[in-house]
C-alpha cells in the first residue's frame, strides 16, 4: 500500500534527518499501513520511571504498534531512543546493540 496522494504533501521531507538516521519517512508510513499495530507485536513493554518522555504517551505509543505494557522484571530494556528510532523506521532490531541498556 502506497502513501496516498492526500497525505504526501503532509510527510515530513528533512535531509537532516535522513542523513542521520538513513531512513525515509515515508517508507515508515507505508510499513505501517501494511501492518498496522504489528511493530511490537507479542512483545511485553516496561516503562522505566526514569523515562524522560511522559509514561502515558509512551504507553499509548506501545500499545498503538501492537505491544502489551508489562510490568516485568527480568526483561531486556532499551533506551528511549532505541524504541522511538524502531517506531519512527516500523522495523523491529532487537540485536542493535547501541542502544540495549542493562537493568
Amino acid at each position: 500500500m502506497k502513501v496516498s496522494a492526500g497525505e504526501s504533501p503532509f510527510i515530513l521531507e528533512d535531509e537532516d534527518y535522513l542523513l542521520k538516521y538513513k531512513f525515509e519517512l515515508r517508507d515508515a508510513v507505508e510499513r505501517a499501513k501494511l501492518k498496522p499495530h504489528s511493530l511490537f507485536k507479542g512483545y511485553n513493554i516496561r516503562l522505566a520511571k526514569r523515562i524522560q518522555q511522559s509514561v502515558d504517551v509512551l504507553s499509548s505509543i506501545s500499545k498503538a504498534t501492537g505491544g502489551k505494557v508489562a510490568a516485568k522484571k527480568g526483561v531486556w530494556t532499551f533506551s528511549n531512543d532505541w524504541f522511538m528510532s524502531r517506531v519512527m523506521r516500523q522495523e523491529l532490531d532487537v540485536e542493535a546493540p547501541q542502544f540495549a541498556e542493562s537493568l
